[in-house]
């Protein structure tokens, strides 16, 4: 990942407006999931909805941090310690987003476990926490882990697809399925910018696609 330094502003100006919508279609999905679990009392359907709450608390952060950094960029940095104080914002956004979204696909995870164990839980957050927090290019390995995570997601679904053969099993499959596949591109995006704006469209399309089911459900 480049320095925020390095980032145009025009850049950085649309990375934060993506930010903003990621974070309200997320909020968006996780309340009208917790909406359907008000009446259905439905464990997966609570996980799904606290999922979705951690993945737009990264995508909040990411938004505020980013106005924090736009606005000194704005005020033209000559100083050395603004310099500092603006990497250090960038490093913080980078890490809590990190930690929030991680939480939420392991939850997520979790939420497809028939039994309630949450040991189970923390043993998979601890491992998933442990291997970021060793690693040398952090961003690369939570890539890495999301992708394994929505791998599975999408294995596990599509098992469920030829169990239950319901339209609302198969939206699911192709929710996770995009969103793989658009963490797939995030990895590759080190080798070409393509990869990085095919993977936006990818998930976003994904998010805005359980939103619509889900207000659909809500409408029944």
């Amino acid at each position: 990942m480049a320095s925020i330094l390095d980032i145009p502003t025009w850049f950085l100006t649309t990375r934060i407006g993506l930010d903003f919508l990621f974070a309200l279609v997320t909020l968006m999905v996780s309340h009208n999931a917790f909406k359907i679990y008000a009446l259905s009392k439905r464990r997966e359907v609570k996980l799904l909805s606290t999922g979705f709450f951690f993945i737009s608390t990264s995508y909040i952060i990411q938004t505020f941090f980013g106005i924090m950094i736009l606005t000194k960029l704005n005020q033209g940095i000559c100083d050395f310690w603004e310099i500092q104080s603006v990497a250090t914002i960038n490093l913080m956004t980078i890490i809590l987003h990190i930690l929030f979204f991680s939480i939420g696909t392991v939850t997520l995870v979790y939420m497809t476990f028939r039994k309630k164990n949450l040991k189970l839980y923390f043993l998979l957050l601890g491992i998933s926490l442990l291997a970021l927090s060793s690693s040398k290019n952090i961003i690369l390995t939570f890539h890495m882990l999301t992708t394994a995570f929505f791998l599975y997601l999408v294995l596990h679904y599509h098992e469920m697809i030829k169990k239950l053969k319901k339209q609302k099993v198969l939206i699911i499959f192709i929710v996770f399925t995009l969103l793989f596949l658009s963490s797939i591109d995030f990895i590759l995006s080190r080798f070409h910018d393509g990869f990085f704006i095919t993977g936006h469209i990818l998930e976003f399309g994904a998010y805005l696609l359980i939103l619509v089911n889900l207000i659909q459900t809500n409408k029944k």
